[in-house]
């Protein structure tokens, strides 16, 4: 998430260096998450057929080719088809990174121990950024994608060096059945669908927030210089990090479901709360509490995912969930730029809020039906 983050500040730049358009800077910035999405379940599948430490591999080095290729792009085109193949990649690295993690948790737990993986993930998203922006004052627009090749490659050392196939899972013979007949049998179970609607409900949530209401109110309405709104981005991004663990704590104790339901209430809660700060400190209390109420979400929602997958195939359980949290990443910047085109930009907060509420009763009701 550190490599991936660096190139985030600097990549629209980057990309106008070639002359392009707007509408291939748009491609280059999307080309990533289409990816994703595309090679979700495929990456799945492949985490189970060749193994957990296989795919990792593959997934860190086709990120440190893929750095080197973008950093020496003599093209736009050249740029795309870079970032596409580093969503090939993330999708890979990502979704066996997860299915591995669930292999190696103990039987109690389990939330706290994914609140520790989930933890890792916002620390590299806070400070990925802010060193992009650094690097590429020093060295260049090139110098950000070639820290990002140098980061993977040390992933991948590392991953070469330290990951083993654990004993719980040298005993298991993965299942090699029809990919669909798979998926149509996951979807069946009612907490995968709930954690499947909550990761896609917390992306569209967390992107929304985050990439485009938060940043444009901060600007038009409290008049927030770029440092100002960084520093509310990254408060956000910490609270993620430091509550993850605690969060995951909670949902082992409550359990999954009721934990995502407070977990969304008061995302909502905190989220209607925005139109209402009428300056930084307050707008500060307010992205602490929401980074709070987002850090009950994850850890539960992972969790639930992890218990309701079957060994045999969990590498492509974890791909259909992730192929869910990458739509949500999607979607929830268009959403909130549909919204702010037509509507005041509280109504857009209030609309997103609405969303949460609706999510935490959709839970409860599915539960309780169980």
């Amino acid at each position: 998430m550190l490599g991936a983050g660096i190139v985030v500040p600097i990549l629209p730049k980057y990309a106008e260096s070639f002359g392009a358009s707007y509408m291939y800077i748009g491609f280059t910035i999307s080309a990533f998450g289409l990816a994703r999405i595309i090679t979700d379940i495929p990456s799945g599948t492949l985490s189970d057929r060749v193994g957990r430490r296989a795919s990792l591999l593959i997934g860190t080095i086709l990120f440190v080719a893929t750095g080197l290729l973008a950093a020496y792009a003599t093209s736009i085109e050249y740029l795309i088809a870079a970032r596409f193949l580093q969503g090939v990649g993330a999708a890979i690295y990502t979704t066996s990174a997860l299915a591995y993690v669930a292999d190696i948790l103990p039987s109690s737990g389990k939330g706290r121990y994914l609140g520790y993986y989930q933890s890792s993930f916002f620390l590299g998203s806070a400070f990925g950024p802010t060193l992009g922006g650094l690097l590429a004052s020093v060295g260049g627009l090139r110098l950000p994608f070639l820290t990002l090749s140098a980061i993977s490659l040390v992933s991948a050392l590392a991953t070469y060096m330290g990951i083993t196939t654990p004993t719980s899972a040298k005993d298991v013979v993965y299942r090699r059945g029809s990919v669909l007949s798979i998926i149509t049998a996951t979807l069946h179970s009612r907490a995968m669908i709930v954690s499947c609607v909550a990761a896609a409900t917390t992306f569209i949530l967390s992107t929304a927030i985050r990439f485009t209401l938060l940043p444009i109110y901060s600007e038009k309405a409290l008049n927030l210089s770029e440092v100002e709104i960084g520093w509310v981005l990254t408060l956000i991004a910490l609270v993620n990090f430091l509550m993850m663990r605690r969060s995951g704590s909670v949902a082992d104790k409550l359990g999954a479901g009721p934990t995502m339901i407070y977990g969304f209430i008061l995302s909502g809660l905190t989220t209607a709360l925005y139109p209402f700060s009428f300056n930084l400190p307050v707008l500060l209390a307010i992205s602490a509490g929401f980074g709070v109420a987002t850090s009950l979400i994850m850890p539960a929602q992972v969790s639930l995912a992890v218990e309701s997958s079957d060994p045999k195939h969990r590498g492509l359980s974890m791909g259909i969930y992730r192929i869910f949290s990458d739509i949500g990443l999607i979607i929830g910047p268009l959403l909130s730029g549909l919204l702010i085109e037509y509507l005041p930009i509280a109504y857009a907060f209030y609309f997103i809020a609405g969303l949460c509420f609706f999510i935490s009763l959709f839970i409860y009701l599915l539960q309780r039906s169980a």
